[in-house]
């Protein structure tokens, strides 16, 4: 081998290296890149499916809440017939 010729193929395996170096590193952020795509697109699903748990839920208390405002209702009138009920015992 000539002198002239260890530089140049030294910087031959540099540039082959620094081309392995580069395709290896594009590859990482690609991985990287599908796997955030993955993950905010589980996280989108996720989310949509707790806000229909919460629309769920809030569609049950609104049940609920009618529910014992019938019954409280009820009660109170039911309390307030007990009391006129006692009150003409009381004037007899």
């Amino acid at each position: 081998m000539s002198h002239d010729s260890v530089p140049q193929h030294n910087a031959r395996v540099l540039e082959e290296e620094r081309h392995a170096i580069a395709d290896n590193l594009a590859e990482q952020d690609t991985i990287r890149r599908c796997d955030a795509e993955h993950a905010a697109s589980e996280l989108k699903h996720e989310q949509k499916v707790e806000a229909k748990k919460l629309e769920h839920l809030h569609e049950e208390a609104k049940h609920n809440a009618k529910h014992l405002s019938a019954e409280a209702k009820q009660t109170a009138e039911n309390l307030k017939k007990d009391a006129k009920a006692t009150a003409e015992k009381l004037k007899l």
